[in-house]
């Protein structure tokens, strides 16, 4: 291996190691199609040494930089002037392995739903190591998903809980409202418990974390094709402790948004919930909008249904 070669192995080593939590190094094998779980190492170090060791041999450390770059952007990735990507024929083969791939009438066709580049394409190469599975399409944002919904028929929808101005809860809630057939399945970074309460209340099929095992996914897809739900063993032990008379943190609010969303609930005005909170009405208008933000809403009405919904009404 040439001396620049190496430098630039032991640099990638030192970020993945250095500034990469365990978590992130779990995401980012995800993004990569990689099971960390898998991964020779019995230390986080020794993982980071196995996983950029294997993408080496693959041709695909720049898909390493350009996946990190979008995790941990503010840290000084090196930069390597001698090409030892992935040669042009061999990513053909790769890609249309997973195109062409063996399909039948029980294929269970995918959209899925996620604002990351990098996520789609790990989902993309976990899904292709099951024949009956086809994704048949990609949505970056909440907004597009109905007309790709119903122009390519998908049997399961993987979502995001976090996309943009239609986070993946509202995506999830106007799937089922709006009658169409497809399962939804969750798929998130995140597991508090917002985003795990709101997507249970959407009546999602299933709830994936992406820092764990790529076999998951795909088990996860086959199940709720069939018409199961699957949830991650962490989101299930959230669920039983909810069952078991623990309250879920549904707001991740400050104590003044969670105080304002209250007297909103109450049927408030804004210059009467300014006067008694002494700050301005042009601050209460501020705080709606970031409520209606933060909890995927889009009118005070809804603000209203979500607190009662939840009892939030008899706490604090």
């Amino acid at each position: 291996m040439p001396d620049n070669v190496q430098a630039y192995i032991i640099r990638l080593h030192q970020i993945l190691s250095g500034f990469f939590d365990e978590d992130e190094l779990q995401t980012l094998c995800f993004y990569l199609g990689m099971d960390y779980e898998n991964l020779r190492g019995e230390t986080k170090a020794g993982k980071a040494r196995e996983l950029i060791r294997r993408l080496t041999n693959r041709g695909r450390v720049a898909e390493l930089i350009e996946v990190g770059k979008q995790l941990r952007p503010n840290i000084s990735w090196p930069h390597l002037s001698v090409d030892i990507s992935e040669p042009d024929h061999k990513k053909s083969q790769r890609v249309s392995a997973s195109q062409y791939a063996r399909r039948s009438e029980s294929t269970i066709r995918v959209l899925i739903v996620d604002d990351h580049p990098a996520a789609r394409a790990g989902i993309q190469q976990a899904l292709a190591t099951a024949p009956e599975i086809e994704v048949v399409g990609e949505a970056s944002d909440g907004e597009t998903v109905w007309e790709l919904i119903q122009a390519l028929s998908p049997d399961v929808v993987i979502v995001d809980c976090r996309l943009g101005e239609v986070n993946g809860v509202a995506v999830a809630e106007r799937i089922q409202a709006d009658g169409y057939a497809a399962r939804v399945l969750a798929l998130s970074a995140h597991d508090d418990d917002r985003y795990v309460y709101g997507m249970l209340h959407a009546q999602t099929a299933g709830y994936v974390l992406k820092h764990e095992s790529l076999k998951n996914i795909v088990e996860a897809v086959r199940t709720v094709a069939e018409g199961g739900e699957w949830y991650s063993q962490k989101i299930m032990r959230r669920v039983a402790a909810w069952a078991r008379g623990e309250q879920p943190d549904l707001t991740g609010l400050t104590e003044r948004e969670l105080h304002v969303l209250r007297l909103v609930a109450q049927g408030w005005e804004d210059q009467r919930i300014a006067e008694t909170l002494n700050i301005t009405e042009e601050t209460v208008k501020n705080h709606v909008t970031d409520l209606c933000d933060k909890l995927g809403l889009h009118t005070r009405i809804g603000m209203v249904a979500w607190v009662w919904q939840r009892g939030l009404m008899d706490s604090g």
